[in-house]
């Protein structure tokens, strides 16, 4: 089966958050890359970085939940439990 990268992340954390959303929504996905950029983080700008992979089927709908998934983000307050136990 073809695969599709849908998103490339400058880091393996952001790139992982992004595998676990599509993951938690059925779509299997796969991080490829680093190289340079795990050595040098900036250096993912200029095209490195993690690259975030889908089979085609799933691509357009992977690019749909990982950007609901930013608007979410940006709209709602981080969920922290602060409250000690």
């Amino acid at each position: 089966m073809d695969v599709e990268v849908i998103a490339v992340a400058p880091d393996i954390v952001l790139a992982t958050l992004w595998r676990d959303v599509l993951s938690d929504s059925g779509i299997a996905a796969e991080i490829v890359g680093g190289g340079l950029s795990s050595v040098y983080p900036g250096i993912a700008a200029l095209g490195g970085g993690y690259q975030v992979l889908v089979p085609e089927p799933d691509a357009r709908r992977a690019r749909e939940l990982l950007s609901e998934a930013e608007a979410e983000s940006e709209t709602s307050p981080p969920d922290l439990d602060l409250e000690p136990d």
